[in-house]
């Protein structure tokens, strides 16, 4: 009998060391928004403000072209930070600017990391990779699954390609939607409302009232976030879906980051 209790003790807390070792949690310094993390095959993120839910479990990561995913591995360390400093300012009407958040810090052996910050009004997250050698990212995992149905303000862009060539004298076709900014801003009542095909260049804007945020909403809201890769053999796979420092088909040196670009998206989930 003796044997079974110690049995059944053993199994509950392996049982209770891997959920822990699955799920995370990271509050703002006023402790009103929060972010869950879990890893189990792939990295979830919610996020909640104020005990109210804003984004249903929704993925991150990033899939490389040698067929390795960024995301999708088991954690072995955790670290948390804290900071709160003021922060010299280069340009503008400030000389320094005040810096609180709160860190997670996420390795996933010693190949990459994923780095999450919780600030009063808002959260931001980035992978961090150890590799030496080259890479190059097909596709990137950015969803999110609202958990209410928002007024999405669109900063749509122009779809077509237009050839340019670079110094070397090669041309290439290059996706006008990297060529957008201060686009004028549509109005959409729902991001389902978006028709399908159709892209911008963040900022995206949504808005929902408070009541329907406490009333809870239908989860029919769900939005892609991709960027632009320029100089790709794939480039035009790459205009809709491809993530993160984006490489030269050529293998010379990285191009710049490109515009962040939002999507409509079915059921990522």
């Amino acid at each position: 009998m003796a044997q079974k209790i110690m049995l059944s003790l053993a199994v509950f807390f392996c049982w209770t060391f891997a959920l822990k070792a699955e799920e995370y949690k990271l509050s703002s310094p006023d402790k009103k928004l929060e972010v869950k993390l879990r890893v189990e095959g792939r990295t979830e993120f919610e996020v909640w403000y104020d005990k109210v839910k804003l984004v249903e479990p929704s993925v991150i990561g990033m899939n490389l072209s040698d067929g390795r995913h960024v995301g999708g591995d088991p954690v072995t360390s955790v670290k948390k930070d804290r900071v709160n400093r003021k922060v010299d300012v280069v340009a503008g009407k400030n000389k320094t600017l005040k810096e609180a958040h709160n860190e997670i810090v996420l390795s996933y052996g010693t190949d990459y990391d994923l780095v999450v910050r919780a600030y009063n009004k808002g959260w931001a997250y980035r992978f961090v990779t150890h590799w030496d050698e080259e890479i190059i990212i097909d596709s990137e995992d950015a969803v999110f699954n609202f958990a209410f149905t928002p007024t999405v303000y669109f900063p749509e862009c122009d779809s077509n390609t237009a050839p340019e060539r670079e110094q070397s004298g090669k041309v290439h076709q290059i996706h006008q939607g990297y060529r957008n900014f201060e686009r004028l801003y549509k109005v959409y009542r729902s991001p389902g409302e978006i028709p399908a095909g159709r892209f911008s260049v963040s900022p995206v804007a949504l808005r929902v009232s408070r009541q329907a945020l406490q009333g809870g909403g239908d989860g029919i809201g769900h939005l892609r976030l991709s960027r632009l890769v320029y100089g790709s053999r794939r480039a035009e796979c790459h205009a809709r879906k491809v993530g993160g420092l984006p490489q030269r088909s050529d293998g010379r040196r990285p191009v710049e980051p490109l515009p962040l670009v939002f999507q409509p998206s079915g059921d990522f989930t």
